[in-house]
């Protein structure tokens, strides 16, 4: 069986992954009403997790080169994992504006599950 055959899986695993995290970017940001963004911390875990699965692929590897050869590529991934996994997890706080106020220092703490 050939490399691009073994690799298949690993390949196609990579890329749905990774346009599925791309899909939740964008629609997260196209919900501007909302300001919470752990939609957007969450399409940037799965894109990253694509990445790091293509990386893993030896075709994958001969294709791109430097990045996914690179010997801390792999840990610089799984970083940036763990800091949107905590931006997920401490993201409950925002700051709002208040209406009319160009102040800075009228900006407010709210809880992201509030409604007012």
């Amino acid at each position: 069986m050939s490399t691009l055959g073994a690799d298949f899986g690993d390949i196609a695993a990579g890329l749905i992954e990774s346009s599925i995290g791309l899909t939740v970017i964008v629609i997260a940001l196209l919900r501007r009403r909302s300001r919470d963004l752990s939609l957007v911390s969450f399409g940037l875990i799965l894109i990253l997790g694509g990445i790091r699965w293509l990386a893993h692929a030896p075709t994958m590897r001969a294709l791109v080169g430097f990045p996914f050869t690179h010997p801390y590529f792999n840990a610089t991934v799984t970083y940036a994992v763990v800091i949107a996994i905590s931006s997920i997890f401490s993201g409950r706080a925002y700051t709002t504006r208040q209406s009319g106020s160009s102040d800075p220092r009228s900006c407010t703490w709210r809880q992201s599950w509030d409604t007012n």
